[in-house]
């Protein structure tokens, strides 16, 4: 139909797929190609991102008791140039059997300010986050809007909400 608006209205990047660029140019590009393809006035982009300082430590591991099975989150190696964790899924069943490193894979970790500056970079005029803290365990608490991150935060998981224009989100920024 001629008069239906064109573009997305949304573009969701979730389970930390950013992580999979790991240098500027291609997050850039990235955040570039979903600037042209989301609606021009009403278009959103939706990311997640974890860090914090357990973000950083090899050997971390996080398992969960699923019932007949447990999920174990490991990270494996991370290199402090590049920002680079090397993380791993495994599953251990019931019956002890158990399928290790079933997923392997390889994030650059982008700090907050390194992502709002490439969807900056890419086109994009707002950038708001939702952060919530994680436990030892990986039970992720609420999420909360705030434009600061402050004091000594172990693990955080956040949302990051990208628009072309600004919304009714951008007249009330929090602090």
């Amino acid at each position: 139909d001629e008069c239906a608006p064109k573009g997305h209205h949304i573009v969701c990047a979730f389970n930390y797929s950013i992580c999979y660029a790991h240098e500027r140019a291609r997050l850039i590009q990235y955040f570039s190609l979903v600037a042209r393809a989301l609606h021009p006035q009403h278009g959103v982009l939706v990311c997640d991102l974890y860090g914090g300082h357990s973000a950083v430590q090899a050997g971390r591991m996080n398992k969960r008791d699923c019932g007949e099975f447990s999920y174990i989150w490991r990270q494996l190696d991370y290199d402090y140039v590049h920002n680079l964790a090397v993380n791993s899924i495994s599953f251990k069943f019931s019956d002890g059997s158990q399928l290790k490193d079933t997923f392997t894979y390889r994030f650059r970790l982008w700090t907050l300010p390194e992502v709002k500056e490439a969807l900056f970079d890419a086109g994009f005029s707002c950038v708001h986050y939702w952060i919530a803290e994680s436990d030892d365990d990986g039970n992720i608490g609420e999420f909360v809007r705030t434009a600061t991150l402050r004091g000594e935060i172990e693990t955080f998981n956040a949302f990051i909400v990208a628009t072309l224009h600004p919304t009714a989100l951008d007249e009330s920024e929090e602090e």
